[in-house]
Formats: C-alpha cells, sequence, structure tokens
C-alpha cells in the first residue's frame, strides 16, 4: 500500500481488501472468540466501545488490527535484517558482541539509529508558523519527516555519526534514536520490538556463528518504497563445519549443493476462521536470510 512501485489505483484496491478482509476476521472472530491475539483484541474493543456510550466505531475495531500489522508486522523484520547485515558487515562490531564487549541490547539500539527500518513516516502537519534553518513551514503544511537522516545528525550524534559502534555512548543531549517514534507518538510497541529483535539475533548467530554475507552490501536489493528502509532479502552463507548435522532436517536451514547461499525461514501460519482468506502465508521475517 505505501510501496513507491505500485500505482494509486493498485495501492487503493489493496487498501480495501485488506479492510475487507480485516472487517471479516474481526465478525468471525466476535461471533467466535478464540484464545488467540485477534480474538481478545477484538473482545477488548467491543468491550470498550459498549461501555463507552458508543465511543468507538467500526472503522476503529478494523483500524486497530490495521494499525498492528502496518506498524508492527514489517518494521520489527526490517530492524531484524538491517541488525544481521550491519553486524556481518562489521565484524568488529560482531566480535564485541561475541565477547561480551557488547550486548545484543546495544546493537538493537545501534541499528535503528545507524540504519533506520523506518526511513519517512507521512505526514506531521506543524499547528503554527515554524522557521528550521532559515526556512519557514507555514502552520498546517504537510511535513515528511525522514527519521534515517535524524540518526546520522553529526550535530546530535558526533562526527563519526555514519560509522556503526554498538558500544556508542548515549549523549545526554540527544536521543539515541528516533526509529520508535517520541512524546506522545513514542511506539506503543517498542518493547516487544526490543525483546523480539534482541532474541532473533541471539538464536541466528548462536545456532550459525559463522554467518557471513553472501553478496556485497551494494548488491542488496532494496524494498520499494520510502517508509520501510531495509534490504528485501538478505542472502548469507554459512562456513562449512558450523551448522550441526543434527540441525540439517529442520525446515529452516542453509540449503547444500549449488544454492548454499540461500535459506529460507517460513515460519508457521495463524489460524484464520474457515471461509476466510489467510493474509499472510509466508511472514516477512523470512526475508532475514533468506
Amino acid at each position: 500500500m505505501v510501496a513507491t512501485d505500485t500505482g494509486p489505483e493498485e495501492a487503493m484496491a489493496a487498501n480495501r481488501e485488506l479492510v475487507a478482509l480485516l472487517g471479516a476476521v474481526a465478525a468471525a472472530r466476535a461471533e467466535q472468540p478464540g484464545g488467540d491475539l485477534t480474538s481478545a483484541l477484538t473482545s477488548a474493543l467491543i468491550a470498550a466501545r459498549d461501555e463507552g456510550g458508543g465511543r468507538l466505531g467500526q472503522h476503529e475495531l478494523i483500524g486497530t488490527p490495521l494499525l498492528l500489522i502496518t506498524a508492527g508486522h514489517e518494521t520489527t523484520p526490517n530492524l531484524i535484517t538491517n541488525a544481521v547485515r550491519a553486524l556481518c558487515t562489521h565484524p568488529d562490531q560482531l566480535g564485541l558482541v561475541r565477547s561480551g564487549g557488547a550486548r545484543r541490547a546495544d546493537v538493537v539500539e545501534e541499528t535503528p539509529r545507524w540504519d533506520s527500518p523506518v526511513s519517512y513516516l507521512p505526514f506531521r502537519c506543524p499547528t503554527r508558523d515554524l522557521t528550521l534553518d532559515g526556512t519557514v513551514i507555514p502552520q498546517g503544511t504537510p511535513v515528511l519527516a525522514g527519521y534515517s537522516a535524524a540518526g546520522r545528525d553529526m550535530a546530535a550524534h558526533g562526527p563519526d555519526a555514519d560509522r556503526f559502534d554498538v558500544t556508542r555512548p548515549v549523549r545526554a543531549t540527544a536521543a539515541r534514536h528516533l526509529s520508535l517514534g517520541h512524546g506522545p507518538h513514542y511506539c506503543l510497541g517498542a518493547p516487544l520490538a526490543r525483546m523480539e529483535a534482541v532474541i532473533a539475533l541471539e538464536q541466528l548467530f548462536t545456532r550459525f556463528p559463522q554467518l557471513d554475507p553472501a553478496v556485497p552490501g551494494t548488491a542488496l536489493p532494496r524494498r520499494a518504497g520510502f517508509v520501510g528502509n531495509s534490504a528485501e532479502t538478505l542472502p548469507v552463507r554459512l562456513r562449512p563445519g558450523s551448522v550441526p548435522v543434527t540441525d540439517r532436517r529442520s525446515p529452516a536451514h542453509m540449503i547444500d549443493g549449488p544454492r548454499a547461499d540461500r535459506r529460507c525461514a517460513v515460519l508457521p501460519s495463524p489460524a484464520v476462521p474457515p471461509g476466510v482468506p489467510h493474509p499472510f502465508r509466508t511472514h516477512p521475517a523470512a526475508r532475514t536470510a533468506r
């Protein structure tokens, strides 16, 4: 819906299809709730609507899970992919993590500063006239803020802002990064995103300690879009002897032979009500080491 290689008509059609799908899922879960997150969320939203005198409408019942999908389904895989790429292309930093000189949590904080999983988020509108660096932005003018640029700001992060450094100290005069928002717009899912990324990095580099990129960083195909920021695929290579023999039957393993530089992890698909088409058969996390 936000890809730059998608035309307006295709984007609107995709949006309508997704809204219709979420409406069908919400209706099915409301009628026959289960033990899944969608059922719990739908029940909570319906209760809030009924108890609040109709403050929540049908569009909010659909809009909330839509927000969870758009804000949490792509951003965290982008963060994990960017972190893996950063560590693989900076072996000195990976060595610090392995030796205990830095924590995986430090990687998860430095990565969104150095290579934010979200580049832009349209739009913000100033409530009054603003003057930034000599340029006047009139009240109400749509502004497209660049999170990625903020992370490389030398005034905020020092003259080496372009360098990936997992031991970078936190500056008292600047936020570590803006990838999770700021102030009232701070991401509600920030603790979950951090936890997911830390666990993913720990599991990936524990199982595949000799993981390295199969192609140069400049050759990686980028995602088409101005919102999400990551590689579309991240081919990696395992060095001989780094995979236990018992792991070769796993559904997520390095393929031997001519395609030994390819790996694709297809995660289990969550259940949906009978008759409702499944929105996602392959989780975007599969891109992390595909």
